[in-house]
Order: C-alpha cells, then structure tokens, then sequence
C-alpha cells in the first residue's frame, strides 16, 4: 500500500512538474483594456475601461466602466458603456445615469431592443461610437471622427500567450486571429516552430463550414524575447483546396509535402525538430 501511494504521489508531483514547465502556451483571461486613439485627427487621447456586469439576455454582451483623458486635459473623465461586437462609451452629467447604463436598470421586451436602447441614450456630455466602419466622438453640438490603435474592442477576452517564463510571453494574436489554436512542435533556445489551427468558417454555414485550415510557424526571438523573425507554412486549407502529408526521413526530420491540386507542382518543406529549421529543399 505505501508503495502504491508513493507512485501516485510521484506522478502528482511529475505532473505539476510538467504543467510548470516552459516554454507553454497558456491562455489568460482579460477583463479590461486600454486605447489609444485621436480624436479629430489633433486630440490625442487615452482610454482604459473594465468589465462590469453582463447583460440581463445575453453573456456575450456586457457593461463596462473607466475613464478617458485627451493629452493636455487635468484630470480624467469618469466612462461607462456597452460592448455588443461594437463599443458604445458615454461620459454622463450625473452618477445617476451611468448606473442606469451599468446596471442595465431599463428592461425591454427583447435583446435587441435592449441593447439598441443603451446604444441610443439621449443624456450625455459626451458620447464615442466604436464598430460598423464608425468610429466617432460627440458632444451633441460637434461631431468628430476618432482614430483608434486597438487590433479588438473586446474588453473581457482570453488571449494565447507563448511564454517564456511565468512573467515574461508573447502575445500570439498579434500574428494570428483570436479563434486561432497553437502548439509547440519543437524549441530550442530563441527559436521556436509552432503548430496552428482554426476553423475555416467560424461563422457560416456551408463549403468549409466544418472545415479546417492550418500550418506552422516559425519564430525567432532576440536575448530580450523580443520578437525578430517569423514565417508561416500553410499545410491545409479547405478554403483553397490543398492539404499535406507528413512523413519521417530518415535522419528523423518531418517530411511535409502539399498538394495543391491538378496541374500544380507540390510543394516541400523539410521540419528539423532537433535544430529547429524550417528547409525548402530545391527539386
């Protein structure tokens, strides 16, 4: 019996071993975000907001508070909002209305409705408009067109992260979208392949709905893991119609080889995993 539970605790302890390893990728939840814009293309500004309180019909709309604050303005000015796909962020006249928006406290008889009521409220100093190709800023007697650095408006997010250490990653959106799903194939020291996947057609219905498009990658990251290098190799794709098939060779590298359909020469890339090189051989 003792020896029995001594293996267990063994592979325990292997196990929250290898979760603690690095390098790994990790997913990290998010629940605020800071923006950096212009407004009239001469204003700059900043803009940080946080989650607040989900919608009362749906989990994938909610409040969010913060404040704002142009270059040369003293102090900040107190924000609260809608994410809905889109950004709707007020500056009120008084606490009593930015806790009506906050707490969603006018119910109306469907989603929709709710949501285009918080969209539209008429008591405001301030309003921005982030989504559908509008970006704008007014205060009821100007309107403005707002400049905005930001790659999402999602504030509460999970974001993919290769990381390096348990403080220091790299933020893997800033090369593929969101839905997209990594691996790492091999490593070693600054250089990194990594194995990629994502759903053809999130979205849709149809050719490719159920389909899959995916690759490697290849990073490649100075003494600081600040990114230097990377390239991507694309070895399936239901929308473009090709696939690969990989196979070993014989001093243990991986034989990727695409076909790309009739007509068209397949293509070769040579994985060595030891290495960590990514090789086009020449025919």
């Amino acid at each position: 019996m003792r020896t029995f539970l001594l293996a267990i605790l063994a592979c325990i302890y292997l196990n929250t071993q290898a979760q603690d390893s690095y390098p790994k990728i990790k997913y990290i939840d998010t629940y605020d975000a800071v923006f950096k814009g212009m407004i009239g293309y001469k204003t700059p500004f900043t803009m940080y907001l946080k989650f607040y309180a989900y919608a009362r019909k749906s989990n994938a709309s909610y409040a969010v508070t913060g404040w704002y604050q142009t270059e040369n303005q003293v102090g900040k000015t107190s924000i609260a909002g809608l994410y809905d796909d889109d950004l709707t962020v007020y500056a009120f006249h008084d606490s009593a209305s930015t806790q009506h928006m906050l707490n969603f406290e006018t119910e109306k008889p469907n989603f929709w409705e709710e949501m285009s009521f918080y969209k539209n409220l008429p008591e405001y100093s301030e309003k921005f408009v982030f989504g559908d190709s509008t970006y704008n800023w007014t205060d009821k007697n100007d309107t403005l067109n707002v400049m905005l650095g930001a790659h999402s408006l999602n504030i509460k997010d999970s974001r993919e992260f290769l990381m390096f250490s348990p403080s220091k990653g790299f933020k893997l959106d800033e090369l593929g979208d969101r839905n997209w799903i990594f691996d790492i194939l091999a490593h070693k020291d600054n250089r990194y392949i990594l194995e990629y996947a994502y759903a053809s057609k999130p979205l849709y219905i149809g050719m490719c709905a159920a389909g899959e498009e995916s690759g490697l990658l290849y990073l490649e990251f100075d003494e600081l893991n600040a990114l230097t290098t990377y390239q991507f190799y694309d070895l399936e794709s239901c929308l473009f119609d090709f696939s690969s098939i990989a196979e070993k060779t014989a001093n243990g590298d991986i034989k990727y080889i695409t076909d790309r359909g009739e007509g068209k020469a397949q293509s070769v890339i040579i994985v060595d995993t030891e290495q960590v090189v990514i090789s086009r051989p020449i025919n």
